[in-house]
């Protein structure tokens, strides 16, 4: 489904899904075997554009992926790949039905967003939240990073679609 390589490029980190089984698998570039690197369920994987840390959704620390049987809430982690150290992001808040994640430029700010348009940008390196907004949308389709800006896509069941620059 989504995917993300880090600047080295050597290999790609794709969405994997196999039954109710959500991970994240490492895909070397050149070629060879992949392996999981994130599950058993996690997704939406972002590599930092300044370190080698991927930022994925994951499951809230302690819930057993066996007893989930529908819907559910996830929280953003970080994984340090080449020290293999997992954290937790934004443990002040709580677990949410989160969809996207994406890194700035300079890999010191994270944003966190529900299909719904509810956001949270993230200070990566103190874990706090700099700014929460939403954007009331009937769907989001798409948030990122404009140099410092916050670029918002959102389509309305009406079919159309609207963008919005932010800040």
């Amino acid at each position: 489904q989504r995917s993300s390589s880090p600047r080295a490029g050597a290999r790609l980190c794709v969405d994997a899904q196999r039954a109710a089984r959500r991970s994240i698998v490492e895909v070397p570039v050149a070629g060879g075997a992949t392996r999981e690197v994130v599950g058993p369920t996690a997704f939406a994987p972002a590599h930092s554009p300044t370190e080698d840390v991927l930022a994925y959704l994951a499951l809230p620390p302690g819930v057993d992926p066996a007893q989930v049987t529908g819907p559910t809430d996830y929280v953003p982690m970080l994984l340090a790949l080449r020290r293999g150290a997992r954290r937790q992001l934004a443990r002040a808040t709580r677990p949410y039905p989160w969809t996207d994640l994406r890194w700035s430029a300079d890999g010191a700010r994270l944003l966190v967003s529900r299909r719904d348009g509810d956001t949270l940008e993230l200070e990566v390196a103190t874990d706090q939240v700099r700014w929460r907004f939403g954007v009331g949308s009937d769907q989001l389709f798409g948030i990122t990073y404009v140099g410092d800006q916050v670029l918002v896509g959102r389509i309305a069941w009406s079919g159309d679609l609207w963008s919005a620059r932010l800040r």
